[in-house]
């Protein structure tokens, strides 16, 4: 695909970083104030939430909804949709994948975070909706547990895109998407930096891991 200039607007790459993520939606409501236009986002695990919960609620319902599932019983029951791996974890999931496959504990029966509480989660901020039909641009990236292979997911459910982006591994299931098992896009683009340039330019990165 072909990056094109987007006119009079700028494409977000919004990279993963747990609840400090919600970062991203301070930048996005600096640039909504400042008269910015956001043509098209891709994000990856809480860049992938937040983002979406942007495109549809805008930037005071995205900050109202997200303010109102940090105060609700989901999420003091169930910490799992902002967790944050760490970059040494990251590393071990890169290496296991690459080197003959990882042993998902989703099929050797160890306990995980079930992929219906992961989807109830991401539904306690998002509608039911195709990626296709949102307002402008939007792209989700994961990563191929089988392979390691960086996917971009641009068409199909929005929540079920979202939740297999910010799953975790060895800590939430994976999500099936066609014939492919999907987990966190953090494996492969921390800041899906490609993934934007190929929705148009310019890109501005967001970056919110560290401290």
């Amino acid at each position: 695909m072909i990056a094109r200039p987007v006119e009079g607007g700028l494409v977000l790459a919004l990279g993963g970083g747990g609840m400090r993520g919600a970062a991203h939606l301070g930048v996005l409501a600096e640039l909504s104030a400042a008269g910015v236009p956001v043509a098209g986002i891709a994000g990856t695990s809480s860049g992938a939430l937040l983002g979406a919960l942007w495109v549809c609620e805008g930037s005071d319902g995205a900050i109202a909804r997200l303010k109102e599932f940090v105060r609700s019983p989901m999420a003091r029951r169930s910490p799992d949709l902002l967790a944050e791996p760490t970059e040494r974890g990251w590393r071990g999931v890169v290496q296991r994948i690459r080197h003959g496959g990882l042993m998902l504990r989703a099929v050797t029966g160890g306990p995980m975070v079930s992929r219906e509480r992961l989807l109830d989660q991401v539904g306690f901020f998002l509608p039911d909706i195709r990626i296709e039909d949102m307002a402008g641009r939007f792209r989700v990236v994961a990563t191929d547990s089988a392979t390691g292979a960086e996917v971009w997911l641009d068409q199909g459910s929005l929540r079920v895109a979202v939740a297999a982006s910010s799953a975790v591994p060895g800590v939430i299931a994976p999500l099936a998407w066609g014939d492919r098992l999907l987990q966190d896009g953090g494996a492969v683009a921390e800041i899906p930096v490609r993934a934007a340039r190929a929705l148009g330019h310019p890109v501005i990165a967001v970056e919110v891991s560290e401290a």
